[in-house]
């Protein structure tokens, strides 16, 4: 038994691959696809569009992982073809890296934070000062008394 997210993974990668070629499909070996199928979290549904941008499908990053494998080990025929699918992978790690060091740079932060407790502090608080039981027992006899 796997673990459950990637009995999810695999699931969505089975899904995903109905939206593939016999021809491309058949690359990958029978025992491999077995094991996804056996392996494959039965209660989970996909439903995404084939038509979409892979960004666009929401899928689990072991999902992601699963069909880099795929397309490492199986689709790239190649050595120039595994090559260039490695140089893509290492541009977008790069992409990725350097929007997540923008994003947390420490100018950034304090920065970003500085400006939220600025916003913060223009907010008033107004106090509500309730009256007190006494009071409210003063007042209802003194309504009382002058009817």
């Amino acid at each position: 038994m796997v673990d459950k997210n990637y009995a999810i993974a695999m699931s969505e990668l089975l899904y995903f691959l109905k939206g593939f070629s016999d021809e491309e499909v058949n690359k990958i070996p029978k025992k491999l696809m077995n094991f996804f199928k056996e392996n494959a979290d039965s209660s989970y549904k996909c439903n995404f569009d084939y038509n979409a941008n892979i960004e666009d499908l929401k899928l689990k990053d072991e999902t992601y992982g699963l069909i880099s494998m795929i397309c490492y080990n199986y689709w790239c025929e190649t050595p120039k073809e595994k090559k260039q699918y490695l140089n893509l992978l290492e541009e977008n790690e790069k992409k990725y890296q350097k929007h997540i060091s923008e994003k947390y740079k420490l100018d950034n932060l304090f920065v970003n934070k500085k400006n939220e407790h600025d916003e913060k502090t223009q907010l008033a608080v107004v106090k509500y000062d309730k009256e007190k039981w006494y009071k409210k027992i003063i007042m209802f006899l003194k309504r009382l008394l002058h009817k």
